[in-house]
């Protein structure tokens, strides 16, 4: 594999520098979502209201119920169905739907780094030729 050659128009500058603040930003989420992960506590909740994508969430902890509104994507969720909920043991208000957390990280990651790729290394995409290696 060649080493790219680092293109010096102003277009592939910019998106040289937003992808790898981009890749940066998905790296930060990727690392908050693990470390959380990590030292959550797992309990069931429930969907009791619905607004565009946002769901409000009930669930219980040591007899105590807590209350998050949270963005996951609409695949199938409706009012009143049960989603599985890390909490912080320390802070048990401060939670997050589980099965969704991985989501933005990973496009917060890939995304970036296909564009990227695409300034770097033109003929995978289609828009190099020959003639310019």
């Amino acid at each position: 594999m060649n080493i790219p050659q680092i293109p010096h128009d102003p277009k592939s500058l910019f998106i040289i520098v937003a992808s790898t603040i981009g890749f940066a930003a998905g790296i930060y989420l990727l690392w908050d979502y693990l470390s959380f992960t990590l030292m959550a506590d797992e309990t069931q909740g429930q969907i009791v209201a619905t607004d565009d994508h946002y769901y409000t969430i009930l669930y219980n902890v040591e007899g105590q119920t807590f209350r998050i509104k949270e963005r996951i994507p609409k695949w199938g969720m409706r009012h009143g169905w049960t989603v599985s909920i890390l909490y912080d043991p320390l802070s048990p208000d401060n939670a997050r739907v589980s099965n969704y957390n991985w989501f933005y990280p990973f496009i917060w990651i890939a995304l970036p780094l296909l564009f990227l790729l695409s300034v770097l290394y033109p003929k995978i995409l289609g828009r190099g030729t020959d003639e310019e290696t």
